[in-house]
């Protein structure tokens, strides 16, 4: 029988060796660790940003993830989040229900350790579908001439300082956060990151490659927004790739990607992800010259039901009795039918077995997005797995879970 538990200082060469295998094969079976990466230095265990977890089966690990505490925002507050990563099972291990089992054990341990809500970068959606992850966002990515970038610029700042652009470093993360807490408020499961994660993540050459150039917009000595860029070889020659934009405001965005046509001389593209990709249709002289692709970014789940059924802030306006019949192919715990009765911006929830009822039914992964506001009632009924059985059940289901955007940015 398998054992989910913390990888000790004896089992860390095979860790490393699993997560080498499958995040980097290229680089063959010879131990290799990233530089300077205070997740992966082999003289230091366990690593400080993450909590490694293994599962053991006939005194062998078989199957790795790592576990992230993360402070991020869920409709507007800052909350603590898991980041599940590293969930990688050996080939000659496979398709024998361990990858299961480790995800079964790491949803558990951030229950029991007060974590609703679970986030992950998907090697596959389907895989984390199938397990009651429901996607989080979407990603686009456009791929821009620089030329394109000279005419967006933000309006003139107030009392005609034209701001100026400059070179920024590890030791500047407190202002760099600062800018980040303030673009966190247009966002969902946008993170505030810690001074380790900047210093030794976002600033550093993580998880391969140089780490960024880094550059800020001041206004009278305030810093308005950052970028951070690293220069690569493309198929069509060299590229500006943008690994982080963020304003305190849209105009402040608009700033920055003006900034970016600078650097016409040196990369034929700028390559942008996330919302400012979308936006830039609207925003260049001549939309077609842009490419613009989207793709699956972040998968999300909750890990207790009843308990963050009654830890959401529901709307005063609120006050009905239903009940919500939810299917979990991985928490028998979730797998419920649950009665829930809102009054007075809170809720008392109880198991009712069974025995009632239904006035909506769907699976984790939909209610895991309504959540944070991925997704609103209409989408989830047309598109996912939510049945709503009566009008009254609909409208409450509509007032106290409206979309709003969600990104989540940050790789682990």
């Amino acid at each position: 029988m398998a054992d989910y538990r913390p990888v000790t200082d004896d089992r860390r060469a095979r860790y490393h060796a699993i997560m080498q295998q499958a995040f980097d094969a290229e680089s063959g079976p010879a131990p290799s660790y990233a530089d300077g990466d205070a997740d992966e230095d082999p003289e230091d265990w366990p690593p400080d940003l993450s909590d490694p977890r293994g599962l053991v089966a006939d005194d062998e690990v078989v199957s790795t993830c790592k576990l992230y505490y993360l402070d991020a925002t869920v409709r507007g507050e800052w909350t603590e989040i898991g980041g599940l990563g590293g969930v990688a099972t050996p080939p000659e291990h496979r398709r024998k229900g361990y990858s299961r089992e480790t995800l079964q054990g790491a949803l558990t341990e951030y229950r029991e350790q007060g974590v609703d809500l679970v986030a992950l970068w998907p090697s596959t959606v389907r895989f984390y579908r199938g397990l009651g992850w429901g996607v989080a966002n979407r990603t686009q990515r456009a791929r821009v001439p620089p030329a394109q970038l000279v005419e967006i610029e933000g309006p003139e700042p107030a009392g005609g300082d034209d701001g100026r652009f400059r070179q920024l470093d590890a030791d500047d993360w407190e202002r760099l956060r600062s800018v980040e807490v303030e673009r966190a408020q247009r966002f969902g499961l946008s993170l505030r990151r810690t001074e380790e994660w900047w210093r030794t993540r976002t600033l550093a050459a993580w998880p391969s490659g140089p780490g960024p150039y880094v550059y800020g917009d001041e206004v009278d000595g305030d810093l308005r927004g950052y970028v951070l860029t690293h220069v690569r070889e493309g198929e069509d020659g060299k590229e500006l790739k943008v690994q982080d934009l963020a304003g305190v405001d849209h105009a402040a965005e608009r700033t920055l990607l003006g900034f970016l046509a600078n650097y016409d001389s040196q990369v034929e593209t700028v390559v942008l992800d996330g919302p400012l990709a979308g936006d830039l249709p609207e925003l260049v002289p001549d939309p077609g010259e842009l490419d613009v692709t989207e793709s699956v970014g972040t998968m999300i789940r909750l890990t207790d039901v009843q308990r963050w059924l009654e830890g959401y802030e529901w709307p005063a306006s609120v006050e009905d009795r239903f009940v919500l019949d939810v299917a979990d192919p991985l928490l028998d715990r979730n797998a419920d039918q649950f009665l829930v009765h809102v009054a007075d911006g809170e809720a008392t929830v109880e198991s009712a077995g069974g025995d009632l009822a239904g006035d909506a039914t769907l699976g984790i992964g939909t209610l895991s997005r309504l959540a944070i506001g991925a997704i609103d009632v209409d989408r989830a009924e047309r598109l996912r797995d939510l049945q709503v059985h009566d009008d009254a059940s609909r409208e409450t289901l509509e007032t106290a879970f409206p979309a709003e955007p969600v990104y989540l940015r940050e790789f682990f």
